[in-house]
């Protein structure tokens, strides 16, 4: 992919072959543009002289390219994206995420994770029926999201396990590998259209983000998320500097992946017509290639997306308007917390120059779309990852960080025309002093104990192998997901109690009501549940935790304790009890 989108931001103009029309015709010194990976398309050619931007890479004509040196850029790349890998997992590592549950501190992981476990065991068994397959597992695990979320990122992972095994550090790599992509693209990018130094400073901002260095330790769809949308939106602005066919496919396919990884990749949609308006590229509809994205979209993505809409649309928010209204106004404020004040600040000039310089001057259509994305972007996932959530903003920080960095050296332009290496230093200065405040936020993934509390549960043999939970959300999820990392077989049940026990209006209507705590052992019977683990870290007026501790307080024979399980943070423990039944008890 990054091969052919810098072979789509490069080379001569040829009207007769996919060029731009002739009222969009730059002039002949902006003709050639530089050789380079995905990276390229930020600056898809060069200005006037008097137009450039300081730093700028100089053009290599087309001719000088070869083989060789495409293969050279794209092992940098990768070179760059490997040890960019290396400093996550040394991240990952040193906040202790290889020891923490799944879930320990976000309770949707646990469902990412066992929806990758269940296609991965899909896959190893043969390709059963699907839809019995997937009751079954979630009868065991019940935290399969498949149906509610798009399936990409699930299959990923899923062959991702199959490749390696499901240990949680393997598990963990893939968030890696993908932090590194947006890293390393986004100051690979910077760097081909403002010059190294302004590069490497983005790529820094990035890689000290709270939002960012908290995605690489857990795992969920907002990284790959704001991976492809990148992706899509650098691919989308050398759509605009060349028109072509190949560039216009490949922005659809970018953009499809997007939408089979959230239900927000669909606001990318809206990117070809708001940016061919205000890029003042209105005759760019009389062509093919313009649609032909909206066409790979539907084929490959609407199958799917049609498909479940039902599911999308109830998890909408009530009215719907007010939160289209209110929700994008929450990511942005995400956002801007995220990356901070001035460099939200800096954002904000860059996007507008943009915007500004966009139908004159080629080299600022890219500020402009990634300026256009963030907004898109932030519209979508304001709408459709209700309730926003900090971790929401994370796709909109690759567009904002760079576009700092370009209102930056814009600022820097209208004092100084010369000087281009005192420009991008300056840059970097200002963009790493922004960035000094996110180094000193701690990153820490504390263990809660539910691992402990699966091994042990899966070693012991004396009892049905059915565990009932009972937790908060996250404490539920971790042990779920505990278990369904190490019991592959699918020998063993997880409860959770909020889903199977009803008490005074609480829970399920179809769930065990209890009322006293004499109704415990009864309702466990019922269930058939052998074990027990029951979290102290709840709150102390949860009456499901009232009631289950109240039983076994008054029954201790009926009890047997196996273990006590301290989370690591000290702010609790788990206990875990294997049930005597009534003919056993002493």
């Amino acid at each position: 992919m990054a091969q052919q989108m810098g072979r789509q931001g490069t080379g001569q103009h040829s009207v007769g072959q996919g060029g731009p029309a002739p009222e969009d015709r730059a002039p002949a010194a902006e003709d050639v543009q530089p050789a380079s990976a995905a990276a390229a398309q930020l600056q898809p050619g060069a200005a006037r002289a008097d137009d450039a931007l300081p730093n700028e890479a100089p053009a290599e004509p087309e001719g000088h390219r070869s083989r060789g040196a495409s293969a050279l850029r794209g092992l940098g790349f990768l070179i760059l994206a490997a040890l960019m890998t290396v400093l996550v997992l040394l991240q990952q590592r040193a906040a202790g995420a290889y020891m923490a549950e799944f879930s320990a501190t976000s309770p949707a992981e646990a469902g990412h994770v066992v929806t990758g476990l269940m296609l991965a065991d899909y896959v190893a068994a043969g390709f059963p029926p699907l839809l019995a397959f997937i009751s079954d597992f979630a009868l065991h695990f019940p935290r399969v999201v498949l149906g509610a979320t798009p399936p990409l990122y699930y299959l990923a992972e899923g062959a991702w396990i199959l490749l390696l095994t499901a240990a949680t550090p393997a598990i963990l790599l893939l968030p890696a590998v993908l932090t590194a992509l947006l890293v390393v693209t986004a100051g690979w990018a910077t760097s081909r259209a403002l010059g190294i130094l302004p590069g490497l400073a983005v790529g820094a901002v990035l890689m000290v983000l709270p939002v960012v260095r908290e995605a690489t330790i857990v795992v969920g769809l907002e990284l790959p998320l704001a991976l492809l949308t990148l992706w899509a939106l650098l691919a989308y602005a050398a759509y605009l500097a060349r028109p072509g066919r190949g560039i216009a496919a490949l922005f659809g396919l970018l953009a499809a992946a997007a939408v089979l990884v959230h239900s927000a990749g669909l606001s990318l949609l809206l990117l070809p017509l708001i940016a061919a308006l205000i890029t003042g590229r209105l005759a760019l509809a009389r062509r093919f290639d313009f649609w032909l994205p909206f066409l790979v979209v539907l084929v490959v993505a609407g199958p799917w997306t049609i498909g479940t809409a039902p599911l999308v649309l109830n998890r909408l928010p009530t009215p719907l308007g007010a939160a289209a209204l209110a929700a994008p106004g929450a990511v942005g404020a995400f956002a801007a917390a995220a990356i901070g004040v001035v460099l939200a600040g800096l954002a904000v000039i860059g996007g507008i120059a943009g915007w500004v310089r966009a139908p004159r001057h080629r080299h600022a259509l890219a500020p402009a779309v990634l300026a256009l994305g963030a907004l898109l972007l932030a519209v979508g996932l304001g709408v459709l990852a209700a309730p926003v959530s900090p971790q929401a903003a994370l796709p909109l920080c690759a567009p904002l960080v760079m576009l700092a960095a370009f209102g930056g050296m814009r600022l820097l332009q209208l004092l100084t025309r010369s000087w281009s290496t005192l420009s991008g230093l300056v840059v970097m200065l200002v963009l790493l002093l922004c960035a000094l405040p996110s180094v000193l936020v701690p990153l820490h993934k504390p263990a809660v104990g539910m691992d402990g509390v699966a091994q042990t549960f899966l070693a012991d043999p004396g009892a049905p192998r059915a565990i009932l939970v009972v937790a908060d959300v996250a404490g539920e999820g971790a042990l779920i997901a505990a278990v369904a990392q190490r019991d592959r077989a699918r020998q063993s049940f997880v409860v959770p109690g909020r889903m199977a026990l009803a008490i005074s209006g609480r829970g399920p209507a179809a769930g065990v009501p209890l009322e006293t705590p004499d109704d415990v052992r009864p309702a466990l019977e019922q269930l058939g549940v052998g074990y027990v683990a029951l979290a102290d870290w709840t709150d102390d007026a949860d009456p499901l935790h009232t009631l289950l501790a109240g039983a076994i307080a008054a029954a201790p024979e009926a009890f047997r304790p196996l273990g006590s399980f301290p989370r690591a943070d000290g702010r609790g423990t788990t206990r875990l009890y294997v049930r005597v039944p009534a003919s056993g008890a002493e």
